[in-house]
């Protein structure tokens, strides 16, 4: 049963492929630039690399052209990149061994898979280290070697595994002198004469051991930088001889030219020092108590010192630096592109980065800030504005107060993004973890009510579930029973204000606001098919989402249920079920049978959007009965199938995605139901020859009724509206292209008590 849901999710893909690849203006990328891996430049434009995507910057407009996978790129992890001037040419190179080239007279993107594809490397030692071009030629230093690639015809040339009997080397640079090849790697350095046949491992020598991280040439010579010491050596066919020793780990070295004179500038973590021919030393940069960086790389044109910064993204200084002062260019995002949840209010999108693992349990500890996407800009509050607090996995609006919840430093109150309050086990009654100190408080996510009370989640502690009541005073709330002893973390409410609470191994925990009255749901409980595990345990539950119609989803590591009626958790019979679906050759299924989803939200339309753990998103309809699109990596610009978090902005039907490889959306139309007809529009208006796309109509209320006239009153569609929106692809009826002219949009709500009319016109 299993094999043919997965041929149908493989059916699937393929055909959403073709939608995906016509309507890619629909999507739309928020990446993070704070990590800079590397930096190429052709002396009028800096190319940067930040983790999965790069941007140009024009030096003398400082402007910036971005190219991320909405645009083509893997959404892998980015560790090299290479502008070669001469062919106009822009080499990426990922941990994966995955080439990308980009041209730049049209930005076309070539794959280039032969390293990926080589089944006699193992996958864990492909990662491209760097691209160093010599006469048409790219030698690429990798972790199992070095491949020599044309630039004149992009195809490969020849592999060097330069290890004992031909082994696999990690060589992290490589640079010509002189007719020779050196590489830097990290079994030592080797060494071969370009005229011989470098396929035979016995033509390359070995002239030092120890591991070696850096080739470069000055003034003619060959140099090799050693790790563990900053040591940097002259290197010569038979051996290698010290130069001078930094007694830091050196992180980038480049050649700059300065009044015709070559400079060895060298970067270690946080300073950059220029050193002339005879290697006298000038200090060029440090940080200060403004800014400690973390210098991944570098660049120095025209007087202008660019850094590649690992948390600051990158950043210009004048040269002669003075007091530090620096300007960010690169482009603005999140802090980091791998986002745990997404939370939508009041038209902004708040992310966090977490995170707990599938046994929810949040060590190692992290601490990575929070972003907020807020009028098409990035607001980011660092670790010290949040107090160094830990593991901040979600967001809830209460009032002008936003509350955080973080799975180990209990739960932070923000006004106007500043912190105002951080409540835990010293100073509130939130408990710490089972068995632990009173430092590890476990807030995993928190629900609002009508009548203005916060639930959260508090886990493994005698009483998980805790309430800020409408006066800002905090309770415990009683849920009976032993419910210490699972890990609890997502909180969802139904439309009476019934609170869910998810759980590793326990089920699901209710509790009704407006009684008190609280109940343990698992298998034990009739009616109750929750997912099992191995050994016979309630799967986790991941999600909880409830319906436009009163259900509740419910997502586990093992599968998807439905319960169809919430307040019977109180009174009457439950039932909580798996969607039965019949595939294509007549054969009844469970839908997502066995997959791990992490989230579910439903759209205006009461769509369901499923974000699973390694099979990307499904948008299903709202009885689950069929699968609407399924978007991975392979059709769409999802920079990862492991998806985490899944978000709507209700007003414009933009769904976003949050993926361990960064953020995207996409623009489903799908807006929520509006109250009344007030705010009806109709877009594009008026459709040009150009547009292909079809006519957006929202502001619809639940159930408005949608008729489509000629100018002569004959009918060319008609629709009922689910949630606050429908599309018309100007056919009549789905037969043929409507004429040039001025059509009739009649709108009515489903009691027939309001009517609006607009006016569109069509111009074929």
């Amino acid at each position: 049963m299993r094999s043919k849901f997965i041929f149908l999710l493989v059916c699937l893909s393929i055909s959403n492929s073709l939608i995906a690849q016509n309507q890619i203006e629909r999507w739309n990328g928020y990446f993070s630039y704070r990590n800079i891996v590397d930096l190429s430049s052709d002396g009028n434009t800096l190319t940067a690399a930040a983790s999965n995507s790069i941007f140009r910057h024009q030096i003398e407009s400082e402007t910036n052209e971005k190219i991320t996978p909405i645009e083509g790129l893997s959404g892998e992890n980015i560790t090299a990149i290479h502008y070669s001037k001469d062919f106009q040419l822009t080499l990426i190179g990922y941990q994966n061994g995955l080439i990308q080239v980009i041209k730049d007279q049209n930005n076309q993107i070539t794959n280039l898979v032969e390293i990926t594809n080589r089944v006699v490397i193992p996958p864990n030692i492909r990662k491209i280290n760097q691209f160093f071009e010599f006469e048409n030629l790219v030698y690429i230093a990798t972790d199992f070697g070095i491949v020599k690639f044309n630039l004149t015809n992009l195809e490969f040339d020849s592999t060097y595994y330069i290890g004992e009997n031909a082994g696999f080397v990690k060589v992290n640079q490589s640079v010509i002198n002189n007719n020779r090849i050196w590489a830097a790697t990290d079994d030592g350095v080797f060494t071969a004469n370009l005229n011989d046949n470098l396929i035979n491992f016995a033509n390359w020598n070995t002239i030092a051991t120890s591991i070696f991280t850096h080739a470069f040439v000055f003034n003619n010579q060959a140099y090799v930088v050693r790790r563990f010491d900053g040591g940097i050596f002259t290197a010569t066919p038979g051996f290698i001889s010290s130069a001078f020793i930094m007694d830091e780990v050196i992180t980038e070295t480049q050649i700059v030219e300065n009044n015709e004179q070559e400079k060895l500038w060298v970067a270690t973590e946080n300073k950059i020092f220029a050193y002339d021919e005879n290697f006298n030393e000038e200090l060029v940069f440090f940080g200060n108590e403004n800014y400690q960086p973390t210098i991944n790389t570098f660049n120095s044109i025209n007087d202008e010192l660019f850094i590649g910064d690992e948390n600051e993204g990158l950043l210009k200084f004048n040269l002669p630096i003075v007091n530090d002062e620096f300007k960010r260019i690169n482009p603005t995002g999140p802090l980091l592109n791998r986002i745990f949840n997404l939370d939508y209010f009041d038209g902004e999108l708040w992310a966090t980065f977490g995170e707990y693992d599938q046994f929810f349990n949040p060590f190692p500890l992290n601490a990575r800030g929070l972003s907020v996407l807020k009028d098409e800009n990035w607001i980011n509050l660092s670790l010290e504005q949040l107090n160094n607090a830990r593991v901040l996995v979600q967001a809830t609006k209460k009032g002008e107060s936003v509350f955080l919840s973080s799975y180990y430093d209990g739960l932070l109150e923000l006004k106007n993004f500043e912190l105002v309050n951080q409540l835990n086990g010293e100073n509130s009654p939130i408990e710490s973890a089972s068995n632990s100190t009173n430092l590890d408080n476990r807030i995993g996510g928190s629900i609002l009510t009508r009548d203005g009370s916060l639930y959260f989640t508090n886990a493994l502690t005698n009483n998980p579930l805790k309430r800020i009541n409408e006066n800002g005073v905090m309770q415990n709330v009683s849920l009976g029973g032993d419910s210490s002893s699972f890990s609890v973390a997502t909180i969802e409410k139904d439309n009476s204000d019934n609170i869910f609470i998810a759980s590793r191994g326990g089920g699901l925990f209710a509790y009704q606001h407006s009684t008190g009255q609280s109940r343990r749901i698992s298998n034990n409980t009739a009616g109750v098919d929750l997912p099992e595990a191995n050994n016979n345990v309630t799967s986790a539950i991941n999600t909880l989402e409830v319906d436009v119609s009163n259900r509740l989803w419910i997502g586990t590591t093992d599968g998807l249920r439905v319960m169809f009626n919430p307040g019977a958790a109180f009174s009457g019979s439950l039932s909580i079920i798996p969607i039965i679906i019949t595939d294509s050759d007549g054969v009844a299924q469970q839908l997502l049978f066995r997959q791990t989803i992490t989230d579910i939200k439903a759209d205006g339309a009461d769509n369901k959007w499923i974000a699973t753990s390694d099979s990307g998103v499904f948008q299903v309809s709202p009885t689950g009965q069929e699968v609407l699109n399924h978007f991975t990596r392979s059709n769409s610009p999802l920079p990862s199938n492991a998806v985490n978090s899944i978000e709507i902005d209700p007003r414009s039907g933009e769904v976003f995605f949050g993926t361990i490889n960064g953020l995207v959306s996409y623009q489903s139309f799908v807006t929520e139901a509006q109250e009344d007809l007030s705010n009806l529009r109709v877009f594009p208006n008026p459709v040009r020859p150009t547009y292909s796309g079809q006519v957006n109509i929202d502001g619809l209320s639940q159930n408005a009724n949608v008729k489509i006239t000629d100018i002569e009153g004959n009918l060319v569609f008609e629709r009922t509206a689910r949630g606050g929106s429908v599309r018309w692809d100007t056919t009549a009826f789905g037969k043929h292209a409507v004429a040039s002219g001025v059509y009739l949009i009649l709108v009515t709500n489903d009691e027939g008590q309001q009517t609006d009319v607009k006016k569109l016109m069509i111009i074929r």
